[in-house]
């Protein structure tokens, strides 16, 4: 166990992050984040967190509304590669 990651649901955040900044980094426009864990789906959906990852969730609606379109997404894991915590389609830009 790492010491410096407070739980799974913090890298689950962490990797929403990541996959946003990475996709605004990339110039794309609309974005499809597809993750296994049902619970930071649901916070990343609701208009209101008040849980411990909360600012992990604030950070990444912010970040959301920098593109035409973004949609949170669950999957459950059995959808997904054996090495992969976070797949998400990126549609490239048309420039």
């Amino acid at each position: 166990m790492n010491f410096y990651i407070a739980s799974s649901f913090v890298v689950e955040a962490q990797a929403v992050i990541y996959g946003l900044q990475l996709a605004s980094d990339l110039g794309f426009h609309h974005v499809i984040l597809e993750g296994d864990s049902m619970s930071v789906t649901l916070k990343l959906k609701s208009k209101k967190d008040l849980s411990k990852i909360s600012a992990f969730i604030y950070d990444a609606k912010q970040l959301s509304r920098g593109f035409s379109t973004c949609r949170f997404q669950f999957t459950p894991q059995e959808g997904y590669n054996d090495f992969s915590l976070l797949w998400w389609w990126l549609e490239a830009p048309l420039n």
